[in-house]
């Protein structure tokens, strides 16, 4: 339970300047920048198009007339199974808030299994385990200024869980 309400609060911390835009009206500022906004949200867009036309073979018709493979793109997630997934939600809120949720919901999982991860495995009480966490976070939130590093940033300390997890049952 308390590692369930930590986690939700370090999650929303962590995105109240978003929350604050959307809430406020003001011009949303989140992920307008670097690679985020100039590759990595038009990538989602352009999957937003592909679940709306039923387009899963990976033609981009749109670009030269379809001499680009969509999915072989450098760098670009486009197999990645969270990205068709949260695409629907695009449908009830904005493209760019559905953006960030697809990091929160990254963000919100990251904060559970790490708390886990450092209480289980290292021993150390709730409090400090909220301390390694929200520590290792600012790692996290820099990585976001692009997709593939984000993704490893905040998997790496779950996936330490779940594989000691598995050592741990063996």
């Amino acid at each position: 339970r308390f590692i369930f309400i930590a986690s939700v609060f370090i999650t929303v911390l962590a995105f109240v300047p978003y929350i604050a835009q959307v809430l406020s009206g003001a011009v949303v500022t989140y992920f307008k920048s670097n690679d985020m906004h100039l590759a990595m949200y038009p990538v989602l867009t352009r999957i937003q198009k592909f679940f709306e036309t039923g387009n899963f073979y990976g033609i981009d018709f749109t670009t030269f007339n379809g001499a680009s493979e969509f999915f072989l793109r450098a760098n670009m997630p486009g197999y990645y199974l969270f990205n068709w997934l949260i695409i629907p939600l695009s449908y009830l809120f904005s493209m760019r808030t559905a953006f960030a949720m697809f990091h929160m919901i990254h963000i919100f999982i990251y904060c559970i299994f790490s708390q886990k991860l450092c209480i289980k495995f290292f021993g150390l009480n709730r409090y400090l385990s909220l301390a390694v966490v929200s520590s290792y976070l600012w790692i996290v939130l820099f990585e976001t200024w692009t997709t593939q590093f984000f993704l490893i940033a905040v998997f790496t300390l779950p996936l330490l869980y779940f594989s000691l997890m598995v050592v741990d049952l063996n």
